[in-house]
């Protein structure tokens, strides 16, 4: 019983070990490789997609997202924003497609880090 308890022990600790040296990486890559920058959004598009009536995922009218949520339905909504920036590798405007969780309207202007490399490759902060 006693050896179950330590390798779990050891399990979770290798968890947490992975992603401590991935956020590590991930902090030295943005530090190194990018620049923050802002970037307007262009378009907001949502799908809204779960397990209706049938047996696999149907999409739904987002309008209905709430409805069904509280419904205790398995419901889900991506948001995908198409933003506009300028590239810190040629200083013209790129455009790119993001997932996000925010609640953005077109116009916002949003923070992303730019690569400063490969003038369409973005992260969001």
């Amino acid at each position: 019983m006693r050896g179950f308890f330590l390798g779990r022990l050891i399990g979770v600790g290798l968890i947490f070990a992975i992603a401590g040296l991935y956020s590590i990486y991930k902090y030295v890559d943005h530090s190194i490789n990018y620049v923050s920058t802002s970037a307007r959004v262009d378009a907001v598009d949502s799908v809204c997609t779960g397990r209706l009536k049938t047996g696999g995922e149907d999409s739904f009218p987002c309008e209905q997202y709430d409805l069904l949520r509280h419904a205790k339905k398995h419901v889900r909504k991506v948001t995908t924003i198409t933003v506009a920036f300028i590239s810190p590798v040629d200083d013209t405007q790129h455009d790119t497609k993001l997932v996000s969780a925010d609640n953005v309207r077109v116009g916002d202007m949003i923070p992303i880090y730019a690569s400063k490399t490969n003038a369409e490759a973005v992260d969001r902060q």
